[in-house]
């Protein structure tokens, strides 16, 4: 018989054995090892103290990783991951894990909790919907094999944002990224990201964010009145040039982001995934 409690006590490597059996057959490889996996699960704010388990007696067979945080001016409940051992699937584990979450929000007086799902993920998406999240929009995840040579025309630098910057950087954005790929994010695991900055006259026009090693980008904007100058140009051969990897990915990218995905796909991103964001109120 399964029970559904609190992850306080739950050790990486607990968790890392749960997340592989539960993960085997995920139609996406994550390549995670227990580092990986604490990095991404550090990247999105997540607690244990937040998260539940299903258990079967000590053995923890599902799990379900959780944060909270200030996210559009109110605060909200986010799962990160959610996995159920291949062994002690179909017994109810995935509901019961997702409503313990709810609850624990719901005392906290959080009245929404939002998750990514892959697309064609049917069964996961319908555990969701039975569980009360509804869609709210759709990200297209992108990655290009091989980086092109391209020229920095512009006057780009690799800055550490202030609280002050990143206001304005933010103004720059068309669609809020997703919780992942949001300021509190990169700030978060700020020593991985490379941070550039296009500036003209001393100000900021355009800035990119990506992950030092496999330029995995997060964000990449250009005001709006600068566009169309090659900013968004430089930007890309900058991060291309100062991270180490062979290709680079942009995930997260909301669909209705017309102009952004053109720009990618103008320079060879071919679209690898869909995410869907749903959100339940609590």
């Amino acid at each position: 018989m399964l029970t559904f409690k609190n992850m306080e006590g739950v050790t990486l490597s607990q968790l890392y054995k749960t997340y592989d059996e539960a993960f085997c057959d995920y139609p996406v490889n994550l390549g995670f090892d227990e580092a990986k996996l604490q990095s991404c699960l550090d990247r999105r704010g997540c607690e244990n103290v937040h998260s539940y388990g299903a258990f079967e007696g000590d053995e923890l067979v599902g799990f379900t990783s959780n944060a909270v945080r200030m996210l559009d001016g109110k605060l909200t409940g986010y799962d990160a991951l959610t996995g159920v051992s291949i062994h002690h699937r179909r017994k109810g584990a995935g509901k019961g894990m997702m409503m313990a979450s709810s609850e624990h929000f719901k005392d906290m007086g959080i009245d929404s909790y939002i998750l990514e799902v892959i697309d064609t993920n049917e069964s996961a998406y319908g555990l969701y919907k039975s569980c009360g999240f509804e869609f709210v929009r759709k990200f297209d995840c992108y990655s290009l094999a091989e980086k092109q040579d391209m020229e920095v025309s512009h006057d780009v630098r690799i800055v550490q944002p202030d609280d002050g910057m990143w206001k304005k950087l933010e103004s720059f954005w068309d669609y809020s990224p997703s919780w992942q790929n949001n300021i509190d994010s990169v700030k978060t695991m700020k020593d991985s990201f490379l941070i550039a900055v296009a500036f003209e006259n001393g100000e900021p026009v355009g800035y990119a964010a990506c992950d030092k090693k496999s330029c995995g980008i997060a964000q990449i904007a250009v005001a709006k009145d600068k566009r169309r100058r090659g900013i968004g140009t430089s930007l890309l051969a900058f991060i291309g040039k100062n991270t180490p990897s062979k290709g680079m990915s942009i995930g997260n990218v909301d669909d209705r982001n017309i102009s952004l995905a053109a720009f990618l796909k103008h320079y060879g991103f071919k679209m690898t995934l869909v995410l869907h964001e749903l959100e339940k109120k609590l």
